[in-house]
């Protein structure tokens, strides 16, 4: 008794590989954050960018203005001073990561 396949057996091509460049389209709203920079942009021209915070989180060293987008991984974070020179001026920020 004879089992399996009687006939020509012909080995597949292997097939070649083609790269293509990845682009990552960025919402238009990150064109509007990374006009903010730390110690030049105040609360007024924040605002005007990128509209109000979601919510703000006020402690001892500031308060910390928090941003969500529904395009984006995280939450985008400026960090105002309560007392210095630099009062109103973002200290630190953190821009969202786009899906």
């Amino acid at each position: 008794m004879l089992l399996g396949c009687i006939g020509p057996f012909k080995k597949q091509p292997v097939p070649n590989s083609i790269s293509e460049q990845i682009i990552t389209v960025h919402p238009e709203i990150s064109l509007e954050w990374k006009k903010i920079r730390a110690i030049q942009s105040d609360k007024a021209q924040i605002i005007n960018l990128i509209g109000d915070p979601d919510f703000v989180d006020h402690h001892n060293a500031g308060e910390d203005w928090y941003y969500s987008h529904h395009r984006s991984i995280d939450y985008g974070l400026i960090s105002f001073p309560v007392k210095g020179h630099l009062v109103n001026h973002a200290q630190y920020i953190k821009y969202p990561e786009w899906r």
